[in-house]
């Protein structure tokens, strides 16, 4: 639009430069860090402007490219999950992309004739469209897929459930498993495989180091096949008494929290629950155990009450980095510390009996045994053990070294298994086979060549390891009904033993948030930092890198119409001021060259003038012959003597011949006088 506004006064190549300054204006004036997209595409617009200009059959490739962009922008919305920015540059982006996919395919099918249509469309009516879709209230939810998404998927691989079952070759299509696997290349299924609901909202907000907010997803590990854990829970609660952790400190990183599982596209006898469950329910029922003797089946719904923690809390690191001890209450002492961190008694998720025992066996059974098996790992895997954890001294910064170490290694569901073998991680000589080669040979897999590696470390460091199964679940921003929790989600990691603590889950799986990426973030009040001061980090908790960009979304909202104000007002303004230049420059050259030009010259520039205002004041459909004539009939009757004069002045000048009368100053001072006053009019 500002390039036809351009147009009217400078000729088409020197209004392509001036109608990119805008461009070039927005690119510099935008905050380029909190708006990289818009900054990118600004400057983008610009450069292909100017290139569009020389670019021989222009129409044709701006065509076909507005059309094909335009098709790759909804791809990626909508098939790849893409975000752009926030919901008001979305709309906007949406609106421009549906003007220009809509006008594009009627440039290349109504205009070429490949459909008959008696009449095409002007390009406003396709603008007009797109602010109607800018404006029309949308509903909240959109249009859920999921049903007709789903049969296909099901009949495609209705199979692909569990890992043994599709791990006997060729291409493991992701979904809940127990992990007996070839190590071989994985494909990502969208198939529905759990509902989650929940009161809580899906994100939580907090301050970074310079004051902003930021907005950060929350992130949930679903295990199978565990129930409550309740030996893990007693473990837990000990170690935050032995540490004199208070409901203050305490809840800088851990709360009760509860959540509604429904399988959907699943079936399997295992309890899927996130970790450090405390209680679990079906049907009004209790659920003891972590497996069903029952198949779940579509429609099974569990109630799981559990202990969220905070595991990359700094709070808690130094907790674990420094235990003071090990020692276990008494059941009531444990029922009344619970009470007062957290609210409802300990004895409503553990029985006096199972608390005795837990404590008598050293909370977790055979920890020293099992999960200390190094079966089938070789000596350059123990001398990597050795040279990663040599000189540290606390177990929680071995696995913290073991698990910044394996974040190093790429990311690949492309990996070639190795034969047809099926390796078991759960077991000691199918995670070493695994970790060997990952390690030594291809340098990159998947979440089951991470885990399978960790735990092989860290028992050859004298650290009990395991291997857990489930789905690794990051929540959207916007609150919903219910979240789908899809095969894609499916997810192995491994969890350390550390003494006098429990379990605690680590992600060495470099394309996942490590724990400390996903932190709360939580700080204690001023109130409060007395009571935490032994506990304080060295590091100072800090906005994630994955997340700097994430503000809280009713800020978000208005520093991005306040960043909209602050650009479009002075680039408004300078589209106002190079039109008035435009203006003002136009009108000085002209008289410029008026001034300077000879009498046949000046004679010609009025006449010309003289046409153009007749043409412009036309009422009907004036239609240019060539012929004066049809304009001073035109011409009001006042001035037609004038015109007249003028006219047969301008005839004599370019068919009157060698011999003909020069123009005279009188004569043109008469076409000066006519052209004033048909302005005037």
């Amino acid at each position: 639009m500002i390039g036809h506004l351009f147009e009217l006064f400078v000729g088409k190549r020197v209004s392509a430069v001036f109608s990119v300054l805008p461009s070039i204006l927005i690119f510099f004036l935008l905050n380029k860090t909190a708006f990289p997209i818009i900054a990118a595409a600004a400057i983008t617009a610009a450069v292909l402007r100017i290139v569009f200009v020389f670019l021989p059959k222009k129409e044709t490739v701006i065509t076909i490219g507005s059309l094909v962009l335009g098709a790759l922008s909804f791809y990626l919305y909508f098939e790849k999950g893409a975000e752009f920015t926030g919901k008001i540059t979305t709309s906007l982006l949406f609106a421009a992309i549906l003007v220009l996919i809509l006008s594009s395919v009627q440039k290349i099918f109504c205009e070429r004739r490949i459909l008959q249509v008696a009449e095409a469309f002007p390009f406003y009516f396709f603008m007009i469209l797109g602010l109607l879709v800018l404006v029309i209230p949308k509903p909240e939810k959109p249009i859920d897929w999921s049903k007709a998404l789903e049969m296909g998927d099901r009949l495609a691989s209705s199979f692909n459930y569990y890992m043994p079952d599709i791990f006997s070759g060729g291409t493991y299509r992701t979904g809940y498993s127990n992990l007996g696997v070839t190590g071989g290349k994985v494909s990502l299924s969208d198939t529905m495989q759990l509902k989650i609901k929940t009161y809580e909202k899906p994100y939580f907000v907090f301050e970074d180091e310079n004051g902003d907010k930021i907005k950060r997803r929350k992130t949930l590990n679903l295990s199978g096949g565990r129930g409550s854990e309740k030996e893990q829970i007693v473990a837990f609660v000990n170690f935050l008494h032995n540490n004199n952790v208070d409901k203050d400190t305490a809840k800088l990183f851990s709360e009760i929290s509860s959540i509604s599982l429904e399988y959907a596209y699943l079936k399997t006898n295992d309890e899927i629950a996130p970790l450090n469950a405390l209680y679990l329910e079906a049907a009004g029922q209790s659920v003891e155990g972590g497996r069903s003797s029952s198949l779940h089946k579509k429609g099974y719904v569990l109630n799981v009450t559990y202990l969220n923690i905070d595991y990359g809390s700094p709070y808690l690191a130094e907790l674990l980095r420094n235990d003071a001890g090990s020692g276990c209450m008494s059941f009531d002492e444990a029922c009344d510390y619970f009470r007062k961190t957290y609210g409802p008694n300990l004895e409503k998720y553990v029985s006096r009996d199972e608390y005795d025992a837990a404590c008598a066996n050293g909370f977790i059974k055979g920890v020293s045994s099992e999960y200390l098996d190094i079966d089938g790992a070789s000596s350059r895997l123990s001398e990597l053990a050795k040279v990663l954890t040599e000189g540290i001294s606390s177990d929680y910064d071995k696995c913290r070294e073991i698990e910044k170490y394996l974040r190093q290694y790429r990311y690949s569901t492309d990996v070639e298994s190795n034969g047809n073998t099926t390796y078991d991680i759960n077991t000691s000589k199918g995670a070493s086979a695994l970790s060997e080669r990952f390690l030594f040979e291809t340098g990159e897999g998947y979440c089951i060549h991470y885990t399978s590696s960790m735990v092989m470390l860290l028992r050859l460091s004298g650290i009990p390891a395991r291997a857990s199964v489930g789905y690794h679940y990051m929540f959207p921003f916007d609150k919903a009904d219910f979240y789908e929790v899809s095969g894609r989600c499916a997810h192995a990691w491994p969890e350390a033993y550390i003494e006098n603590v429990g379990w605690v889950p680590f992600e060495p799986t470099s394309a996942y948030r490590s724990s400390e990426e996903n932190t709360w973030n939580r700080v204690p009040a001023e109130a409060n930092e007395a009571a935490v001061k032994p506990y304080t980090p060295s590091v100072a908790p800090a906005a994630s890198s994955f997340d700097k960009e994430l503000k809280e979304e009713e800020t978000q909202e208005v520093s991005l119409w306040k960043e909209l104000v602050r650009v479009v007002l002075p680039v408004s303004a300078s589209v106002v001021g190079l039109l008035v230049v435009l203006l003002l420059g136009t009108r000085a050259v002209s008289s410029i060259r008026y001034g300077i030009a000879s009498l046949d010259k000046k004679l010609e520039i009025d006449v010309n003038r003289i046409k153009r205002i007749i043409r412009k004041k036309a009422d009907d459909d004036f239609v240019d012959r060539g012929l004066l004539s049809d304009y001073e009939k035109r011409v009001p009757e006042e001035f037609k003597a004038s015109a007249k004069a003028v006219f047969g002045a301008y005839y004599r000048m370019l068919y009157g011949g060698m011999n003909v009368t020069p123009v005279t100053e009188t004569e043109v001072e008469k076409a000066k006088e006519l052209r004033e006053n048909m302005q005037r009019i």
